[in-house]
């Protein structure tokens, strides 16, 4: 059974994500939150097969909680699912270490191929294994409300 991770800070759209996962014969949503910080920690605690994360989050952006978890936890696979889709943030997400960057205005569709693309790469065993080595630390600065605007495209 194929684990998914849902950091969305909108209820009604975490809620249309899970369904739409859900859906999916073999995967199953291991742990939902709406929140940046928990984000990070259910990451690192759950270790699932794939992580969904938007951007605009309270407490962490998306690309902040990004570094955290796979500061932790290398391998994980995230995809980053967001309404600031531009080349901009596209390229910092890829810096970042996040597989795929998804529009919201793409979400039933592409969405849903970019998880069964990066299960079909990491197939889970079963019995996943946390590679954490160390949980990483947040600093005030990091939780900062301030930081969650997007970068500024060049």
């Amino acid at each position: 059974m194929a684990r998914i991770l849902l950091a969305e800070d909108n209820l009604t759209m975490r809620q249309l994500l899970k369904g739409l996962a859900e859906a999916h014969a073999g995967w199953h949503v291991c742990g939902e939150t709406g929140d940046g910080l928990e984000a990070v920690a259910k990451a690192i605690e759950l270790n699932p097969d794939v992580v969904v994360l938007d951007f605009a989050m309270p407490r962490l952006n998306g690309l902040q909680i990004a570094g955290k978890v796979l500061s932790a936890c290398p391998t994980l696979p995230i995809i980053l699912h967001t309404v600031h889709f531009f080349p901009a943030m596209v390229d910092e997400a890829k810096k970042v270490g996040i597989r795929e960057v998804v529009s919201k205005s793409e979400t039933a569709g592409r969405l849903m191929d970019a998880i069964e693309t990066i299960l079909k790469e990491n197939p889970s065993d079963g019995a996943s294994v946390p590679s954490v080595l160390h949980q990483p630390e947040l600093s005030d600065a990091e939780i900062s409300s301030d930081e969650q605007k997007p970068p500024e495209p060049n």
